[in-house]
């Protein structure tokens, strides 16, 4: 499939106008439930309800940004370099990545040479923890990373978990075109 690439650096102003009323990879679990069913009830009507808002008022709405979502945007910045150096890739940032109808979107955190796109999470130190003994995709950021692929028609995603002075978790994600 075709999609466009809007260069506007993520969580910009530019960014948040960019994907208001478009369903994004980071939102899915709005709409589907970690076994990939479709939900129904009132998160699936409330974040329908925001999107409508955002696509009739041409802006997305105001929204929480925690201290530790902060610090992990910053230290994506220190694992990205990590990971390129790691294993010898060069990524492209990005900043949102729109389906050729532009219903639907995602932010990767970067695409690796046009055939993977790489999703990192740097949490605190025991979610981190938490990730590496479990060696997985995290079931709250699996929905994410298929979304990803299927915003971008890539085969193959990276989720990575970053934390300073940890090994880093790297698990390797096909395309599940059932999902």
């Amino acid at each position: 499939p075709q999609v466009k690439i809007h260069p506007a650096q993520q969580h910009s102003l530019e960014w948040l106008q960019a994907r208001a009323g478009v369903v994004t990879a980071s939102e899915f679990d709005n709409i589907m439930t970690p076994d990939f069913e479709a939900r129904t009830g009132e998160m699936r009507q409330s974040y329908m309800c925001q999107k409508l808002a955002e696509r009739w008022t041409g802006g997305s709405l105001p929204g929480f940004q925690s201290i530790d979502m902060e610090i992990g945007q910053i230290l994506e910045n220190e694992a990205i370099p990590s990971f390129e150096i790691e294993h010898n890739v060069k990524i492209q940032r990005v900043g949102l990545v729109l389906t050729d109808d532009g219903r639907f979107g995602a932010s990767p955190d970067g695409l690796i040479e046009q055939r993977a796109g790489i999703e990192i999470k740097c949490g605190r130190p025991d979610t981190h923890v938490r990730y590496l003994l479990g060696r997985s995709v995290p079931d709250e950021h699996l929905l994410q990373v298929q979304g990803g692929m299927f915003a971008t028609g890539l085969k193959e995603w990276v989720f990575m978990s970053y934390c300073r002075r940890m090994p880093p978790l790297i698990v390797r994600v096909d395309r599940d075109d059932e999902i």
